[in-house]
């Protein structure tokens, strides 16, 4: 179970300042700096926390900023919470997770590591809460680190708002995305959810003095709370940067992320395209120009392809084994017990959500409406594609604005770590600017045919068979029974399909670009790529309506004996020019 909507609109407002003015804002930057510093080192297990330009931990305490201090998103805008016991409305380029710490991370701190130890904050006065400046197991001075008297210090920071030294609000606050444990009475699940998030001194902390009452069924919900459902009353839309003419201490900047072009693209671009048609027609080429002219920087573009085994575990995400590395003063070696990598970091596995392409384009999506993004999904029908999208498949019907018609659910794996990046929607839908452009060659061997449901939510692009030949033009091929006279490619691929396609589907012809021009000036490439799809492909019961031989073998040593392997003459292959 989760704390519900109206837990939050009744316990949230007590975090408000008992007085207005500027004290709130700065308190709650000091506060979840605190906060977020105990959870990185629970995390990382390290008593001073490096947050050096580049370092993981850094990108760690920024994230742990972004999702204590973010509700979710809504109509294209961030809700922050940085003021605490409301929350404001910021553009999604003001994000909280876009800010690159500059008025924490790379003033404050570094400043600590330039002149020394420094408490953190200065005000109120003889109230620090961490120790800026530390040395680091690394070297760096860039670091966080809880002040020993940390505890006599926090009421400040709480207890002047109108909860006063009551921390129930702000565990209500601070676990309004975390599951409780509903087999358990309401103290014993949110103490587990504290010591699981917090260290224990820190998690004691708040349960010792929270004042936890008696709440009714609908003080909690079966899912985390709906935007949707937050009483308006929460909400007060103004820029604070503006309004409280914030110091460099106060939360601006917090989070590491991607910043992308803006880029518009016309609602009469299909959303979901399938590009098909013979083997070498040129598809993907087609696919890459068009992609190049509409989306122009290689960062709006996820590329994967397509195979037999592939799952949608790897196209949605899924939980695996990650490597992390703490430094250790032993040697380490490798398996052959001789080899020594030169640093001794020693590596310890943890279990974490890594998204799949699909998963990373929607965040990126989502979080970046005023930019556009494409996942090209090469040669879709290689794999069981309706079996890879699962449950988003149902996202693949869009309106005329092209936006998903219907919304899913996906399973709690996907959508905690989608409200780990700060999308909060009780149901998941593809936005507009979220493209899915696929290629598909319908001849492939061991390909999967796709049904008539999944193929009717996409808008298909054929490519005729000799649209682009005039790219090969210059393109000739020496053939050993033509005694050193050089044959056009385009001519003898014409002529090879002009005697077949009465036989075979269009899908089995063959196109300009079937094979590379460095390969048609390789007699065995010519042999064993083209010649044997020929036989073993296109023409495996009828051979006699193409060559002149039936066994591959036969064909084969003909070729080598310059013999005329086809069932049409040497004139034939000669231009008419």
């Amino acid at each position: 179970m989760y704390f519900s909507s109206r837990a939050i609109n009744e316990f949230y407002p007590e975090l408000k300042s008992a007085s207005e003015g500027k004290i709130n804002l700065e308190r709650t930057s000091s506060l979840v700096y605190f906060l977020a510093t105990d959870i990185v080192e629970k995390r990382s297990n390290e008593e001073v926390v490096d947050v050096q330009k580049g370092s993981p931990l850094r990108n760690m305490f920024s994230s742990v900023v972004s999702d204590i201090l973010t509700f979710g998103t809504l109509n294209s805008e961030e809700l922050q919470g940085n003021y605490l016991g409301e929350i404001t409305k910021e553009e999604l380029k003001n994000r909280i997770s876009t800010k690159v710490g500059k008025n924490f991370l790379s003033t404050q701190v570094n400043r600590a590591a330039a002149t020394g130890v420094t408490e953190y904050p200065t005000r109120p006065k003889n109230s620090a809460l961490l120790l800026l400046g530390e040395d680091t197991d690394t070297g760096s001075t860039s670091s966080l680190k809880k002040h020993p008297d940390w505890q006599e210090n926090l009421f400040q920071y709480i207890g002047f708002r109108i909860c006063g030294e009551d921390t129930f609000p702000l565990i209500v606050f601070l676990l309004k995305n975390i599951q409780l444990d509903d087999t358990k009475s309401l103290e014993e699940s949110i103490r587990e959810a504290l010591s699981n998030t917090f260290s224990s001194d820190v998690a004691n902390f708040l349960f010792d003095n929270a004042d936890i009452p008696d709440l009714e069924e609908d003080y909690f919900s079966e899912n985390s709370f709906r935007i949707e459902d937050l009483d308006e009353s929460l909400f007060r839309d103004f820029s604070l940067e503006d309004e409280t003419g914030q110091e460099e201490d106060d939360i601006t900047e917090t989070g590491e992320s991607e910043s992308f072009d803006e880029i518009t693209i016309p609602k009469d671009k299909p959303r979901n395209k399938i590009i098909y048609g013979a083997p070498g027609t040129g598809k993907s080429f087609a696919l890459k120009t068009e992609i190049d002219n509409t989306f122009k920087s290689e960062e709006l573009v996820e590329r994967i392809t397509f195979y037999q085994n592939y799952s949608y575990n790897q196209f949605i995400g899924s939980y695996k084994p990650v490597p992390l590395y703490r430094e250790v003063d032993e040697p380490i070696y490798s398996s052959d017990k001789v080899k020594h990598p030169g640093k001794n970091f020693e590596p310890i596995i943890d279990y974490q959500f890594v998204p799949g392409p699909f998963i990373s384009t929607l965040v990126k999506a989502l979080k970046n409406p005023k930019s556009s993004f494409v996942l090209i999904i090469e040669e879709i029908n290689r794999a069981n594609a309706a079996r890879v999208f699962g449950d988003a498949f149902q996202l693949l019907d869009r309106d005329e604005d092209g936006k998903s018609e219907y919304g899913i659910v996906f399973n709690p794996d996907v959508m905690n770590f989608l409200r780990s990046k700060g999308i909060m929607d009780r149901e998941i839908k593809l936005p507009s600017n979220f493209f899915i452009w696929a290629t598909m060659n319908s001849s492939d061997q061991g390909v999967n045919p796709m049904d008539t449901a999944f193929k009717r939510r996409w808008s298909f692009e054929y490519l005729p068979l000799d649209q682009n030949d005039h790219k090969m033009d210059s393109v000739f091929v020496e053939l050993p029974f033509m005694e050193g006279e050089k044959v056009s490619w385009n001519k003898l691929r014409t002529t090879i399909n002009d005697h077949i396609k009465d036989f075979v589907s269009e899908d089995k012809l063959l196109g300009p670009f079937f094979l590379k021009a460095h390969e048609l000036n390789n007699i065995d490439t010519f042999k064993n790529k083209l010649l044997l799809y020929l036989r073993d492909d296109v023409l495996r019961y009828n051979h006699n309506k193409l060559f002149r031989k039936k066994n591959f073998s036969d064909i084969v040593r003909d070729f080598d004996d310059k013999k005329n392997i086809f069932i049409f003459s040497e004139d034939d292959l000669r231009s008419e020019d």
